[in-house]
């Protein structure tokens, strides 16, 4: 179903397979953050306190999950449903998104893991290009907090300190098993989490290759993705 808030076509929709995965989304958020927690480079820059180069080194792997042994592929193939069924809903305008013209893929995914008293703060997708977003929750209990979609159109100021003239952002309730789809460049956040257990959520980026699109070379695509996994397991105790 898609919902239109602030002229933007923002999906949201129950995936068919999620009691399949949604436990070992639940796990795999936190292997995977253990996994980053126990690199050498984490400590080391956690020791040096240097956070943000900590980030910039480790976000290629973060935001990379899909390519972690152990991710629930089987949630990518209900991503692509509801993907279809997105586009289908807008008609017209993405009428042109089919094979082999334009071919869409998860490109990045992660999972958060939000403690109690903490949030996740505005912001988009921009930086990484991405044509679409998702937010899914395996688990999701009462006070953990909402997704929030932005006004973009509206200057910074605007978006933190709203006026009761124009609407700054709109609540979309956080549900189990709930994907919610929308444009790469979209401002978004969540609430606080008032609960007492950790808010588990995954996100994945989309974009696409085609005639129409990008179309790499199959061996430099090889060739990274080897260079990638070596670098996984280097390190990585996987």
């Amino acid at each position: 179903m898609i919902r239109k808030i602030f002229g933007e076509s923002i999906g949201v929709y129950t995936l068919p397979n999620a009691e399949l995965y949604n436990d070992e989304f639940i796990k795999f958020a936190y292997y995977s953050k253990d996994l980053v927690e126990n690199t050498d480079i984490f400590k080391l820059m956690k020791e040096s306190n240097a956070p943000k180069d900590m980030n910039d080194y480790l976000e290629p792997f973060i935001h990379r999950s899909h390519l972690i042994p152990g991710y629930p592929l089987k949630f990518l193939d209900d991503v692509m449903w509801a993907l279809k069924e997105y586009t289908k809903e807008m008609g017209q305008e993405f009428n042109q998104h089919n094979f082999p013209y334009l071919a869409p893929y998860v490109s990045r995914a992660w999972t958060n893991i939000t403690p109690q008293g903490d949030y996740i703060g505005s912001h988009d997708h921009k930086r990484f290009d991405a044509k679409f977003s998702v937010s899914y929750y395996p688990k999701f209990l009462p006070e953990q907090g909402d997704l929030h979609i932005e006004n973009t159109d509206l200057k910074v100021n605007k978006r933190i300190y709203p006026c009761n003239e124009v609407p700054a952002r709109e609540r979309i309730e956080g549900k189990k098993g709930q994907a919610v789809i929308f444009p790469g460049y979209i401002k978004h956040h969540t609430e606080i989490n008032k609960s007492l257990e950790d808010r588990i959520s995954t996100s994945c980026d989309i974009k696409y290759l085609g005639i129409n699109s990008d179309l790499p070379p199959p061996e430099l695509v090889n060739e990274l993705t080897s260079a990638f996994q070596q670098e996984l397991t280097t390190n990585f105790k996987l």
